[in-house]
């Protein structure tokens, strides 16, 4: 078992993990041993090698799962340990808050702190382990608004269980580009809640740009 673990979670939210682990009211496997869940930030080379093999499961449910670059991202592995002994069951890997140039915008933009990945083995799903991470990744955030690169649709479910929605506020263009999603709880929102299938930008919005390969170019200036 690793040392230094990081709770991921507050007491009552390990109680209820623990129920749904075990369907046991004390916590207790069919081994009469307690199971906890903790999220461990990636430090070192053997955290990678873990996260490395996580990551191949991941991309054989789905090839779209981008490697983990430990230049530019972070990641957590969510462990469960029982007793002396531990297994990692997942993943989320995230990017910080950063200032970047973006061609798009044509200028230094900066990009919100968001979450590019989230996994758990199929041995390990339906057992809120997902939920839980985002609400760690939240809860280290200080807000209740979480930035999502490109959810699938999975994500999105669990996004809505969560009672998190996307909100309607228009997205920028760069923000498009780079994938990213912003995600409010319900209650914080006030009812800026899109409809379902609603489109997120009118077609107005795209009218002053033509798009040449990468680039775009203002039609007001082709005039």
């Amino acid at each position: 078992m690793r040392s230094c673990a990081i709770v991921g979670f507050r007491p009552s939210d390990r109680l209820e993990f623990e129920k749904r682990l075990t369907g046991d009211k004390q916590g207790n496997n069919a081994n009469g041993k307690n199971e906890l869940l903790r999220f461990i930030p990636v430090r070192d080379y053997k955290d990678r090698s873990i996260l490395r093999g996580l990551q191949l499961c991941a991309r054989s449910d789905s090839p779209g799962f981008v490697w983990f670059d430990d230049e530019k991202d972070k990641a957590k592995l969510a462990w469960i340990s029982s007793g002396r002994y531990g297994e990692a069951v997942g993943y989320c890997i995230s990017k910080e808050g950063r200032y970047e140039y973006s061609a798009h915008a044509k200028r230094d933009v900066y990009v919100p702190r968001f979450i590019s990945q989230i996994f758990v083995i199929k041995e390990q799903r339906r057992r809120s382990i997902a939920s839980l991470m985002i609400d760690d990744f939240v809860s280290e955030g200080g807000s209740g608004t979480i930035w999502v690169e490109s959810p699938k649709r999975e994500t999105v479910d669990l996004l809505h269980k969560l009672d998190f929605r996307e909100s309607r506020e228009r997205y920028q263009l760069w923000e498009m580009m780079f994938g990213l999603t912003c995600w409010s709880r319900t209650g914080s929102v006030n009812g800026s809640i899109l409809p379902v299938n609603q489109e997120l930008t009118s077609a107005d919005y795209y009218q002053p740009w033509l798009w040449y390969g990468d680039n775009a170019v203002e039609m007001a200036t082709l005039r």
